[in-house]
């Protein structure tokens, strides 16, 4: 009777917190200008579907998650007739497979506990990372590793078809962060070298993972030869920007008070290894390990309140919930949702430029774990009745609260590279971001651009288009393909050399791709000379840039 009270507690605690979380996540897709990322991502997805080549007509490196994506947006297209709004689209989307994740993650986490797998449940549910609603390599990723992880921490029948299923899920993160082939690797360490993996488990998920190589190869080679997929492959990892700091560096000074608190933790952590009673201290450790969780959200708040930091201080109390009295399911916990968590954002950090703000997003699957893991441990320590429980139990209460309101509070308030909603009053009615509120500054540029790319609205789908802007939405504004290595460009100074050769060395390679026209927006005067002087375009000037056409 207690175990039923304790599921029906749970799936209230869980229908409530759920239903209004996405409220406020449906709300809030109105809010916000697509700006380059979330457009490229659909960008990216709109090429694939149109039939171009992943790698040897791609040239960026986070490309492959929009084999995924690709499908949804030309069931999008195809239902609406075309692109008007699609951006607003996609962040229903989002929303939409958010949501049924964050079920799944509950019905398949309370047996473990109800309650803690609705507050881990919610938590996954409110972060996206950046705060950019998008079906993203980053926010497919975290997907992608929570749910393998999950269905290997409670799996218990047909656990081979479980096993291949977590394999596929794996595979599908590695597609969204290739670094995180290193987690693989470590696998087939610990298979060969310490046999702490059995066959049983191995074997079915290598299966997995293969079988979605070889959806992907197929998809590939279906649309261009090896030659030219292993050229393209060259050229992206030759061009592709790379970490320009360590991980230890982008986490060890990621707020001011973060040296005293590492310096706190470590001590804390070779205590307790020598510590032989360390199960005994349960909530000594607890009490300290939160203190310095709660000191980070705190110095995050004071210092620089962004969403993604949030997800990584939870994880720091995790570990010591295990060592200092955790069970069999505990340890599948930390073996299967943090520990590859951890795994990802270093992965991560090794393939972005974003330092601290990549290795915190990544640290939303293993922020899974660590809910599920400090509720267990709340629930252990609640019968104890000595001060240092209680103590415990404060901590282990505030810092969940501070997890779950920070993540609901900076959602709502803040906006991608915007301002609050309250400030965003201009709804824009036309083309790929209609139904979106933005401000009167952006509102005007994005219809200005509208406007003066209405020529190129009148292309077919069989030729191709080129846009040297900062804004990768003007591939969504026309029916035509893609005509350059990716629809997210390097134009800054210094960068944009760089950019003019690979456009050189695309046309050369495949000439078919060469674009029927081009926008260039008024910023890069010297692309428009480039072309002209390489293929004679004719030039067309106009509000916000130039036109080119061919003779």
């Amino acid at each position: 009777m207690q175990k039923l009270r304790g599921k029906w507690s749970g799936d209230l605690l869980f229908a409530v917190l759920a239903v209004l979380a996405v409220a406020l996540l449906v709300a809030k897709c109105r809010y916000g200008f697509g700006y380059y990322d979330e457009t490229f991502y659909i960008a990216t997805a709109r090429r694939f579907w149109c039939g171009d080549a992943p790698v040897a007509q791609e040239w960026n490196l986070a490309q492959f998650f929009a084999l995924f994506t690709a499908p949804l947006v030309g069931l999008v297209e195809t239902l609406a007739g075309g692109t008007r709004g699609i951006v607003l689209t996609f962040r229903y989307l989002f929303v939409g497979v958010q949501t049924a994740a964050s079920l799944f993650l509950y019905l398949r986490l309370r047996r473990l506990t109800p309650v803690g797998a609705a507050l881990a449940a919610v938590a996954f549910l409110l972060f996206v990372p950046y705060n950019i609603s998008a079906l993203s390599y980053n926010s497919l990723g975290i997907l992608f590793l929570v749910l393998a992880g999950t269905i290997l921490v409670t799996m218990r029948r047909h656990r081979t078809a479980q096993t291949v299923a977590a394999g596929v899920l794996f595979a599908g993160a590695v597609l969204c962060c290739p670094f995180l082939t290193l987690g693989y690797l470590v696998l087939v360490v610990l298979w060969l070298y310490r046999r702490t993996l059995a066959n049983a488990f191995f074997v079915p998920f290598t299966g997995g993972i293969a079988a979605l190589a070889v959806v992907f190869l197929g998809i590939t080679f279906t649309r261009t030869g090896p030659i030219l997929f292993l050229k393209g492959l060259k050229t992206m990892l030759q061009s592709t920007d790379r970490s320009s700091e360590s991980f230890g560096a982008g986490l060890f000074f990621c707020t001011p008070a973060a040296p005293v608190l590492f310096a706190v933790l470590a001590v804390l952590a070779v205590v307790c290894w020598w510590d032989a009673n360390r199960t005994s201290h349960r909530a000594l450790y607890l009490t300290i390990s939160c203190a310095v969780a709660l000191g980070f959200q705190l110095s995050f708040w004071l210092d620089n309140p962004y969403l993604n930091f949030f997800m990584f201080s939870i994880n720091l109390c995790a570990p010591f919930a295990v060592a200092t009295g955790g069970d069999e399911t505990d340890r599948r916990l930390l073996r299967w949702l943090w520990a590859p968590g951890m795994v990802y954002a270093v992965a991560i950090s090794l393939a972005s430029n974003q330092k601290f703000y990549a290795i915190s997003s990544a640290s939303t699957v293993a922020a899974v774990a660590s809910i599920l893991l400090l509720v267990r441990a709340f629930r252990d320590l609640w019968p104890q009745k000595t001060t240092q429980a209680r103590t415990a139990l404060i901590l282990i209460g505030l810092v969940l609260a501070v997890q779950l309101a920070s993540e609901a509070v900076l959602r709502w308030y803040t906006v991608f590279w915007q301002g609050a909603p309250d400030t965003l009053t201009v709804q824009l009615t036309e083309g790929p971001q209609a139904g979106l509120y933005t401000d009167e500054e952006l509102a005007a540029e994005y219809n200005a651009m509208l406007a003066d790319i209405a020529p190129l609205q009148t292309m077919t789908g069989e030729q191709r288009v080129l846009m040297v802007s900062r804004y990768s939405w003007l591939y969504l504004a026309t029916p035509a393909r893609v005509g350059g290595f990716s629809t997210w460009m390097q134009l800054n100074d210094g960068i944009r050399e760089k950019t003019k050769d690979q456009l050189s060395l695309y046309y050369d390679r495949m000439p078919d791709t060469q674009p029927d026209a081009v926008y260039v927006e008024a910023k890069y005067p010297d692309v428009v000379d480039y072309l002209c002087g390489l293929y004679g375009y004719a030039t067309t000037q106009v509000q916000t840039g130039w036109i080119l056409t061919r003779d």
